[in-house]
């Protein structure tokens, strides 16, 4: 074995490795012995097979696969020893063809030449003590506290029916009757009658068709793009699906009429209203504003912390001095996309390579500060996620939600999200508790007003 290393520059490194056969041919004899005793081959009993015979059929295949097993080995030791941060996967040198004799009567050497994208050592800046941020102290004025009582009493009032043109937060009952594929009556199709809560509607086409119009108004929709599109959230709320029923084919187009209108009056404060509401912390008027600050002060407290750490995060990507070869990454993108010619424009370059350095900045980030997520942090991150979806349905099916559970634990791309934005929030919560920072106040409609002014624009 010979390992030689030219540095093109700091970012590029070539790499010149010979295997030769004092390096694989005990390997390969070993392996061929192996498949030998195992091998099932037709006219033969198992592990009796000639060993000429067996070279002949399967001889050149093992060789070749040991000896790229020995070369990825003697690779990623020599990359461990030498203590080399390599981006992405190296790439075959451009201008070398390797002389690939497989011969297993003529043992030969085999010389591989390889471009190793090098991480530079950098500091990750913004995560000193020095550095300090401004954080957003919200204060909440009377006025919000009132708006916010009017929403309470809104929640804690009763439904009742009306004959007025539909409203975001009305509740309608609908009766639905499934269409054919063209949309016409299915005499035979299914029928179900289910409430939806008008602001719920995923279907924006549906909603606006539904609004300021009354009892009676007939609408064609998607039953799985209604609401929550989850199958079982579908069969146990919309279409009324019993165990008897689950082996019936239903289709997706649906005829609903609406049936009625449930409009929440609000509750009146009152002596009687605090009884039936039966909450040890609120008694009365002052109590409630009490409890409404605090829950609005947690509430823009959590929004301000989203602030505070785009900005930090911000200022880690903008001050980290990291660099990455640009003709190298785009090497890297080619080699994924098995396409040599495939056009990288200027800007889809830069934005993958400040993507890719934000995902190294994050992941030694994520050592330095030990940083591990668990399956029972995973399982309560996909139960908040789907809780939020059935906010608006307090008798729902706990079954349900376990379930939705289970099958976001089995989808790997789902986990990987997870558990991705789980040490993300871990990562802030560290950092917030390393740098400064310096409390500003500002009232909850300013800050309203910074948070809108920092959407992207549609």
């Amino acid at each position: 074995m010979q390992i030689l290393r030219k540095d093109v520059n700091p970012l590029l490194t070539q790499i010149e490795i010979t295997i030769e056969p004092g390096d694989y041919v005990e390997k390969f004899e070993t392996n061929l012995k192996k498949y030998k005793n195992k091998a099932q081959i037709k006219g033969f009993r198992k592990g009796m097979i000639p060993m000429n015979t067996l070279k002949k059929m399967y001889g050149k295949s093992l060789l070749v696969d040991t000896v790229y097993e020995e070369l990825n080995d003697l690779f990623n030791q020599y990359l461990k020893e030498q203590k080399i941060n390599t981006l992405g996967s190296p790439l075959p040198s451009e201008g070398f063809e390797p002389d690939l004799n497989f011969d297993m009567y003529n043992y030969n050497s085999f010389t591989f030449h390889f471009d190793v994208g090098i991480v530079p050592e950098y500091q990750i800046a913004g995560i000193s003590e020095s550095d300090v941020y401004d954080f957003d102290d919200v204060t909440i004025d009377s006025t919000t506290i009132d708006e916010n009582i009017q929403d309470f009493l809104k929640r804690h009032g009763k439904p009742q029916e009306v004959d007025e043109p539909i409203e975001d937060n009305d509740i309608l009952e609908i009766q639905a009757n499934e269409l054919n594929e063209d949309q016409t009556p299915f005499d035979k199709g299914w029928s179900t009658e289910f409430s939806v809560l008008v602001s719920s509607i995923k279907d924006d086409e549906v909603k606006t068709k539904l609004l300021s119009q009354k009892i009676g108004f007939s609408f064609v929709f998607d039953i799985t793009k209604l609401e929550n599109p989850d199958p079982a959230f579908i069969d146990k709320y919309l279409l009324n699906r019993t165990e008897a029923d689950k082996d019936v084919v239903i289709g997706n187009m649906f005829s609903g009429t609406v049936v009625k209108i449930k409009r929440q009056v609000p509750a009146v404060l009152s002596e009687n209203f605090f009884e039936e509401l039966a909450d040890e912390k609120i008694k009365s008027e002052s109590d409630l504003r009490e409890v409404i600050e605090k829950e609005l002060k947690q509430s823009y407290d959590r929004n301000a912390n989203s602030l505070l750490e785009r900005k930090i995060f911000d200022k880690i990507k903008e001050e980290t001095n990291l660099d990455i070869s640009p003709d190298f990454y785009k090497r890297l993108i080619q080699q994924n996309e098995n396409n040599k010619d495939v056009e990288i424009t200027d800007e889809d370059l830069n934005k993958s390579i400040e993507s890719t350095k934000w995902m190294l900045i994050k992941e030694d980030l994520f050592r330095k500060y030990a940083l591990e997520v668990n399956e029972g942090e995973i399982k309560n991150h996909f139960f908040q996620q789907v809780m939020s979806y059935f906010k608006y349905y307090p008798n729902m099916d706990y079954n349900i939600v376990f379930d939705f559970v289970e099958k976001q634990m089995k989808n790997q791309n789902a986990l990987e999200k997870a558990t991705e934005e789980i040490k993300v929030s871990k990562l802030f919560n560290q950092l917030t508790g390393v740098v400064g920072k310096n409390k500003i106040a500002i009232s909850s409609t300013d800050f309203l007003k910074k948070v809108e002014s920092m959407q992207p624009a549609e």
